[in-house]
């Protein structure tokens, strides 16, 4: 396996990781406000760190379509996380709005990217 990928591999449990301890499954943990806060803000910076900052490099042609296809199939397993979420709080009338402006915000940012992309070719 390489470097990268190990990288990659032990971002995402940690990820994970930080995940289950602030979502806390069946009360196991119980926290004080500032230990929430500090997990919390945790998860925040490297969820941002790993989405955002962190730059893949692909050395060949190859390795970069093996990212697009990595990126395409998240988009599209958030994207349907989010529509079944949305679906249940529609179903049981507990509207978030957040779930909806997400798949809003996700689509458009697809289209407009579409867009510009075959504009500049």
């Amino acid at each position: 396996m390489e470097k990268n990928a190990i990288i990659e591999l032990v971002g995402g449990i940690f990820l994970v990781g930080l995940f289950v301890l602030f979502l806390n499954p069946h009360m196991l943990w119980e926290y004080s406000m500032l230990a929430y806060g500090a997990l919390g803000l945790a998860l925040v910076g490297f969820g941002v760190f790993g989405g955002m900052v962190w730059r893949e490099q692909a050395r060949d042609e190859r390795e970069e379509l093996h990212a697009m296809r990595a990126s395409r199939m998240a988009y599209l397993a958030g994207l349907s996380v989010l529509v079944v979420g949305a679906t249940y709080q529609a179903v049981t009338d507990m509207m978030d709005t957040w779930l909806f402006a997400a798949i809003v915000v996700m689509v458009l940012v697809k289209l407009a990217t579409r867009a510009y992309t075959s504009a500049r070719d």
